[in-house]
């Protein structure tokens, strides 16, 4: 990745399962920066739904998002949105 870098930390508050991944994946596909998401037990393309299931994210957990390129806060800002919607949706 090259360019500006933004990063966050989000607690996870709920287990994040399938859904809440799918959507977390279409809002990184609409943005041309590169992200990340690490978790204690690794780390996923958010495009990616299998990769970020993989991560097995954890209630009380710390995820960090960093993303790179032309609009890596737009995209780092919709990640985090979408895994405070799962909290709302259960």
């Amino acid at each position: 990745m090259t360019g500006a870098v933004v990063r966050a930390t989000v607690r996870v508050q709920v287990l994040i399962h399938a859904r809440p991944c799918a959507r977390i994946a279409r809002a990184a596909g609409r943005h041309p920066a590169r992200a990340v998401v690490r978790s204690p037990r690794g780390e996923a393309d958010p495009r990616s739904v299998l990769e970020l299931l993989l991560l097995e994210a954890q209630p009380g957990e710390l995820l960090t998002i960093e993303a790179r390129g032309p609009d890596a806060q737009a995209l780092v800002d919709a990640i985090a949105d979408e895994l405070a919607r799962a909290v709302q949706e259960e």
